[in-house]
């Protein structure tokens, strides 16, 4: 049986146009858990996945040489993930609303990264992390 998570972020974000260097204000991390058996459980799940979104979107690069394609940073080090320090206070949010199929009424609370950057720009960004370089251009 799978079941799907329901999440939403919000991330309030101060950008620098010159630098591209993009800081984060605020962040809310709503999801649907159905009923929290272990609201504590659940908050860590929501602040972990949130926290790994941030890492996704702003700072984490997994780099590959084009013509042997041998990872260039092998090593966990390598990565920039982010640590407690460049992470912001997050707001959890658990929306309870039950799910009517099940005697406890849980749902999924999946450690999703469930953050998106848009950069302000005309142009659209397909490409992560959102790094400083790639969002001044």
């Amino acid at each position: 049986m799978f079941a799907y998570g329901f999440a939403a972020a919000f991330a309030e974000v101060e950008v620098d146009v010159e630098t591209g260097e993009v800081k984060i204000l605020r962040l809310v991390s709503s999801h649907d858990v159905g009923r929290a058996i272990n609201p504590m459980i659940v908050e860590g799940q929501i602040l972990g996945g949130a926290a790994q979104g941030l890492g996704y979107a702003l700072s984490e690069g997994f780099c590959f040489d084009q013509r042997t394609g041998t990872a260039l940073n092998q090593w966990f080090l390598d990565l920039h993930t982010p640590s407690i320090l460049d992470i912001p206070d997050i707001e959890p949010v658990m929306v309870e609303l039950g799910e009517p199929t099940h005697p406890s009424a849980p749902k999924d609370v999946p450690r999703s990264p469930t953050l998106a950057l848009l950069r302000p720009s005309p142009t659209r960004s397909t490409t992560l992390p959102g790094s400083r370089d790639r969002a001044a251009r």
